[in-house]
C-alpha cells in the first residue's frame, strides 16, 4: 500500500521528532509482582543501520516523545481504515502518563532517538501487550521484532501473552504469527474498524517471584 503523507494531523504531530534527552533507564512502577527486569538493555544491530538499536526500559519522561511517535506510527493505519479517530490516535498525554504506573513501556533507541516502543501489563494469568509501534523510516529492520521479543522477557509467572491489531493489518498479523501468536477472534468496533486478538502460550510456566521489583 502507498501511503499519500500524513493523514490526521495532531497538536502530538506538529512537535517535531527530536532527540531524546538523557534520562535514567528505569522507572519506579508498582507493575506488581509478575514482572521481572530481566533486561537493562539490550543492543543489536538493524538490518540496514550501521547505528546499533538500544532496547530498554522507558520512563514517564520518555511519554511525550512515545506518543509522538505513537501517531505518526499510526497513522498508516488511519488510512487504511479510513479513520482518525483510532485510540492510538486520540490517547492524551496525560493518559499515558498513567500507564506508566501499572505497565512495562520499553523503547528502542537509536542514538538519542526514540524510533520504536512497546508496552505491556499483567492482567490475571496473562501479559496484555499494546502499541507495538515504530518510526515508519526504520520499520522493516527488525526492531518491532527484537521490541515484542523484550516485552515478553519481562513477563514471568503468566500462562499466555495476548495482544490484538487490526483485521485489515496483514502485515502486523503476520509479524505476530511468526513469533507463534494464534488468532482466537474478531470484534467488530465500526462499520470501518474490526479487530484481531491473538495469543500465545508460554510454553514454561514459571513460579511467580516472591516480591516486585525494587
Amino acid at each position: 500500500m502507498q501511503h499519500t503523507g500524513i493523514l490526521c494531523k495532531t497538536a502530538d504531530l506538529q512537535v517535531s521528532l527530536g532527540p531524546a534527552q538523557r534520562r535514567p533507564e528505569r522507572a519506579a512502577i508498582t507493575g506488581g509482582p509478575l514482572y521481572s527486569d530481566v533486561h537493562e538493555r539490550t543492543w543489536f544491530s538493524a538490518r540496514g543501520f550501521q547505528r546499533m538499536i538500544a532496547i530498554t526500559r522507558a520512563t514517564v519522561d520518555d511519554a511525550g516523545e512515545i506518543l509522538r511517535l505513537q501517531k505518526l506510527a499510526y497513522q498508516s493505519e488511519a488510512e487504511l481504515y479510513g479513520d482518525c479517530a483510532l485510540p492510538p490516535l486520540t490517547q492524551s498525554i496525560e493518559s499515558l502518563r498513567e500507564e506508566f504506573a501499572g505497565s512495562v513501556v520499553l523503547k528502542a533507541v537509536s542514538g538519542e532517538r526514540i524510533v520504536g516502543s512497546v508496552r505491556a501489563k499483567a492482567t490475571d494469568d496473562a501479559c496484555a501487550i499494546g502499541r507495538l509501534v515504530v518510526h515508519p523510516e526504520f520499520q522493516g529492520q527488525g526492531i518491532g521484532s527484537q521490541l515484542l521479543k523484550q516485552i515478553e522477557a519481562s513477563f514471568t509467572g503468566l500462562s499466555k501473552y495476548e495482544l490484538f491489531t487490526g483485521s485489515k493489518s496483514e502485515a502486523n498479523i503476520r509479524l505476530y504469527e511468526r513469533h507463534g501468536y494464534v488468532s482466537t477472534r474478531t470484534q467488530t468496533l465500526s462499520p470501518t474498524v474490526s479487530i484481531t486478538f491473538l495469543e500465545k502460550p508460554i510454553s514454561i510456566y514459571k513460579e511467580r517471584p516472591m516480591a516486585g521489583p525494587q
